[in-house]
């Protein structure tokens, strides 16, 4: 079983459905957390990780670094 991921900005657990993984945007600067998922394309879409966010989008040439993030 995984270990509860909690958002290190505002503690809010997040809980990813079969499929879903956690990534953060790949940019200098405060992290900011995205679930992943495939698309019924094969493309992969995000969504912020916010248990309030309903909303995918196409992942296209952004950049997405794993999280949490090696030795952290």
């Amino acid at each position: 079983m995984a270990p509860d991921l909690k958002h290190p900005a505002t503690g809010d657990l997040i809980v990813l459905a079969d499929g879903e993984q956690l990534w953060r945007i790949g940019w200098p600067g405060a992290p900011v957390l995205v679930v992943t998922k495939s698309g019924p394309d094969g493309n992969a879409l995000y969504r912020l990780a916010d248990p309030k966010c309903k909303t995918w989008n196409k992942v296209g040439d952004m950049k997405l670094v794993p999280w949490p993030e090696a030795g952290s």
